[in-house]
């Protein structure tokens, strides 16, 4: 996503936000080394209030839902509620094994995000002073925190 407003940029097709866009150049310029969308996408929701943030699809193996939960809900927060969560199963061996990501089998893998996005649903829906539980065949909650309200309605998008 990122890579390809920059394109956009250069071509000069793309004018609102230029301070935003020109951010979005300093900070995919870290490419030679491995980053988290999270980070990133904090960094740019100080710089925007007009400007849609969100990462594609992340695979549900590199974060477990809760904690995925949170972070999103901070970065939306602080960009006024301009923070999409895209989430899918994973494919890419490669990118798991180096940092000790599971990789588990096809059918695992296409399960879990049906699990992930009921536990971030349940989460954000949760009134404030209340807590959320959750018991899946990959992934248990008990009393968790409410979190705050996102700013917008929620959008989590799920692909298999």
């Amino acid at each position: 996503m990122f890579r390809n407003l920059t394109l956009l940029t250069k071509r000069g097709r793309l004018t609102r936000d230029v301070l935003v866009l020109r951010l979005l150049r300093v900070v995919i310029a870290a490419d030679d080394w491995p980053t988290d969308a999270r980070v990133r996408l904090g960094a740019l929701a100080r710089e925007t209030r007009r400007v849609r943030l969100g990462t594609l699809h992340r695979p549900v193996t590199f974060r477990l839902p809760g904690s995925l939960a949170i972070q999103v809900a901070q970065v939306d927060a602080m960009s006024g509620g301009w923070v999409d969560l895209g989430i899918g199963a994973g494919w890419f061996h490669a990118e798991h094994v180096p940092y000790g990501s599971p990789f588990p089998e096809p059918r695992e893998r296409f399960d879990r995000p049906i699990e992930q996005v009921a536990i971030i649903d349940g989460l954000w829906r949760t009134p404030l002073g209340k807590t959320y539980s959750f018991e899946g065949r990959y992934y248990r909650l008990t009393d968790s925190p409410a979190l705050p309200t996102r700013s917008k309605a929620a959008s989590v998008d799920h692909h298999r």
